[in-house]
């Protein structure tokens, strides 16, 4: 649910900026794939 909800707010943030979205869809993607976001950003 929280996972559609998230991706929901990607498609606002595309629609807004598309480099924000970029980066955004960047992060769900580290989440996901990492299970640890702080992984991401060390």
């Amino acid at each position: 649910m929280m996972g559609y909800f998230l991706y929901f707010l990607g498609v606002i943030f595309y629609a807004c900026n598309p480099i924000v979205e970029f980066f955004w869809h960047l992060l769900l993607f580290c989440v996901i794939e990492n299970r640890n976001y702080l992984l991401c950003f060390v």
